[in-house]
């Protein structure tokens, strides 16, 4: 049987031979793939300890930007894709909402936002509202937290996500790489950036830019600028020492929603699902921040770590007055003649002042904070030209 079944693949071989013989041999283009081999893919979880941070019997997360496919105009959804238990509310503002399960994503206020270790937030305890996310282009990896083991970095009990920023190049003393995207709605995403190392100096800077009308009927355009840079002194060495600057600035429209409900007012999902109910709403955030961080390594098995930052923001808001949600306003407060348009004008600045501990009675206590919040209220006049009123300060009263 063996014999048999052997003179039969000897006559099939012989059979194709003669097949082969009859046909031209195709010489096939040659075609070289190259990939990035020095490129580290880090694992879905947090090591047990990490520089200073112990993760050990925590829930953590990683997610590593170099396993992704090429990310544009910072789409953080395809970021946290394959991240178990974080949601996104996305919108039309380069504003990000992420929360973890059971809690509110808006602007991330329910939970501790840092950019390597250090909070982000516009106030942390106060009005803790992550108005400015760094480009996801400069960003290594993100480091997510779960629940209460997220109270080491800070109050926010909805879990900690850090991101971990590029350092500048070590194996050459100059690099350049831009990335420009294009697509409908006049969209525009430009990231480009350069850096090195020269002997103890090492050098990165960056530029971001973001444009969009928007795909809404009118106002859901934005424009963002971000642009910053880190200097890094013995970034080899044993006192290693980064010094880093960033700057930001956006501006949006916000179009208002649409609703179910039928009305001569109302802006009808079923009817025009790209219709805008607030034509005059805008915000614009700006953001400056420096730091300094150290890190010394002491000994083989001790490391000590130093962190200082200075942080200026300004939100800047413009809000139509009258009608609802996804309705037009009505009445006094219409805005479609062109002589009138009415709207609230919103300059916060929070100068938290230095905290002192004090005592009441037998108790402590944290007294000398106050957050200043300065509105300015313009409204439409009867002959069509804005009204500034008495700007209001306001000033938060002392807390037993």
């Amino acid at each position: 049987m063996k014999r048999a079944a052997a003179a039969c693949l000897l006559a099939v071989a012989g059979g194709g031979a003669g097949l082969h013989g009859q046909e031209a041999v195709e010489q096939l283009p040659e075609v070289q793939v190259r990939a990035d081999y020095d490129s580290k893919v880090d694992g879905a979880f947090l090591p047990a300890t990490e520089g200073t941070k112990i993760h050990a019997g925590k829930k953590t997360s990683n997610i590593d930007l170099d396993e992704l496919p090429e990310i544009s105009m910072d789409n953080f959804r395809q970021a946290i894709a394959k991240t178990p238990g974080l949601v996104m509310a996305e919108e039309s503002t380069p504003l990000v909402s992420i929360g973890s399960r059971g809690f509110d994503p808006h602007r991330m206020m329910f939970m501790q936002v840092l950019e390597d270790g250090i909070p982000i937030h516009a106030d942390m305890y106060g009005y803790a509202e992550a108005y400015y996310t760094p480009p996801l282009d400069l960003v290594e990896s993100i480091e997510f937290v779960r629940g209460g083991a997220a109270l080491m970095y800070g109050p926010q009990p909805g879990g900690a996500i850090n991101f971990i920023m590029k350092k500048p190049p070590l194996d050459t003393p100059f690099e350049f790489q831009t990335s420009n995207f294009m697509g409908s709605f006049g969209m525009y995403s430009n990231f480009t950036s350069f850096g090195g190392t020269i002997g103890r100096f090492g050098y990165l800077g960056y530029y971001d830019h973001q444009q969009t009308e928007g795909f809404r009927e009118a106002n859901s355009d934005f424009f963002e600028n971000a642009w910053g840079g880190t200097f890094a002194l013995d970034a080899t060495g044993p006192f290693r020492t980064y010094l880093n600057l960033t700057a930001y600035d956006e501006t949006h429209g916000e179009p208002g929603g649409v609703t179910l409900a039928k009305g001569p007012n109302a802006v009808n999902y079923d009817t025009d699902r790209f219709g805008t109910s607030r034509f005059h709403d805008r915000m614009r955030i700006s953001r400056y921040s420096a730091s300094l961080i150290n890190e010394w390594d002491i000994s083989d098995s001790t490391l000590a770590t130093f962190r200082t930052w200075w942080t200026y923001y300004q939100r800047f808001s413009r809000r139509q007055n009258g009608g609802g949600f996804g309705t037009l306003p009505t009445g006094a407060s219409r805005t479609d003649q062109p002589d009138r348009e009415p709207a609230i004008l919103q300059l916060r600045l929070r100068a938290p002042r230095q905290p002192q501990l004090g005592m009441a009675g037998q108790h402590p206590h944290v007294r000398g904070r106050d957050d200043v919040l300065l509105q300015l209220v313009a409204h439409a006049s009867d002959a069509g030209q804005l009204a500034d009123d008495e700007p209001r300060i306001d000033s938060e009263p002392e807390q037993p």
